[in-house]
């Protein structure tokens, strides 16, 4: 159950669209902007043309298996509720699906959507929390 104003929230499809709602007013700003070049300016380069060339180049296969393996397999499960040991033990199966995924992110700059998601979790702020501001919004990083 979720008050929003005077109405009481008990169907989940009702309190998701008022979480959502809730979140994205917050979060959601639309701005206008202009170009311009002042990260060049003042911000310092860190990170060399040969480091950048490192990082953004194709990892191989063998480097994207001993990068899961060396997650915690513990780790907070994804949404679809598979954990890092999932991964771990059935790598001979899926493994080769991990690997393009992670090099289509690599070839074309897109990530699919949700794959990187996370799990919010609502804390109350007060005992009996019923509306949004008494909720403190974590967020849970996955697998």
């Amino acid at each position: 159950m979720l008050k929003h104003e005077d109405e009481v929230l008990i169907n989940r499809e009702d309190i998701e669209a008022h979480v959502l709602n809730y979140f994205t007013s917050i979060f959601f700003a639309q701005t206008d902007y202009v170009a311009n070049n002042l990260p060049e300016r003042h911000i310092p380069h860190l990170v060399t043309t040969d480091d950048n060339n490192m990082l953004t180049s194709l990892p191989s296969p063998d480097e994207i298996k001993t990068d899961v393996f060396d997650l915690n397999g513990d780790s907070a499960p994804r949404p679809d509720g598979n954990p890092g040991h999932f991964y771990h033990q059935f790598w001979h199966i899926i493994g080769n699906d991990v690997v393009k995924s992670t090099q289509h992110f690599f070839l074309h700059n897109y990530i699919m959507p949700n794959l990187n998601s996370r799990l919010i979790i609502l804390i109350p702020k007060v005992p009996g929390a019923d509306k949004m501001d008494n909720f403190r919004p974590i967020a849970l990083a996955n697998f």
